[in-house]
């Protein structure tokens, strides 16, 4: 998109430009940015194979349920550094 008529996507996003040279003509073109990210963010294997895995759509609008679904969650023990009492470490 032309920088006169403005961006579609808000700053705070990544802006991709795709300017393609054909012949003379330039046409400009702005793309979204799209990642596909793989890992075991589960903590656990699948039993079904990678090929039979559909893709998850996670967007800012989502995200929460996402996490939620996956069951994802964290357990850590923090030192208190506040104090000096013993017991509380």
């Amino acid at each position: 998109m032309s920088k006169a008529h403005g961006s579609v996507a808000p700053k705070e996003r990544i802006n991709i430009k795709y300017i393609p040279a054909t012949g003379d003509q330039q046409a400009e073109v702005e793309l979204p940015l799209k990642l596909l990210i793989t890992g075991d963010f589960k903590g656990h294997g699948e039993e079904s194979a990678l090929e039979d895995r559909q893709p998850v759509r996670i967007d800012k609008d989502n995200f929460n349920d996402v996490l939620t679904k996956a069951e994802v969650s964290l357990e850590m023990a923090v030192p208190c550094v506040l104090t000096n009492d013993i017991e509380n470490d």
